[in-house]
């Protein structure tokens, strides 16, 4: 049976599942449960599917985030590199050598 809100959902999928996760497992499975409708194991395939979603869905988030974290931190270091590199230009004195 298709789910209109999240309110709806199962209590094992809105205990486990945050609300973003609920909002993809909701519209997995709903369209999944269409796409399966002369399926003997129609709600079987609809469920399966949705938790693959999910699943998926979790997993680009974290990607996300990881790849962001990454960039982040890319670019702090490039900022800590450059100004210990200007901190040094600073510091350093010429040297001048005589012949003697």
């Amino acid at each position: 049976m298709p789910y209109a809100v999240n309110a709806d959902l199962p209590p094992s999928v809105r205990s486990h599942l945050p609300e973003h996760a609920q909002d993809i497992f909701r519209e997995a499975f709903n369209h999944a449960h269409a796409d399966h409708a002369h399926d003997p194991r129609q709600e079987e395939a609809a469920f399966r599917i949705a938790w693959a979603a999910v699943k998926r869905g979790i997993r680009e988030d974290r990607r996300r985030v990881s790849q962001e974290a990454v960039d982040g931190a890319a670019a702090a270091g490039a900022a800590v590199w450059s100004s210990q590199l200007a901190n040094d230009a600073a510091r350093r004195r010429p040297i001048w050598r005589c012949a003697v």
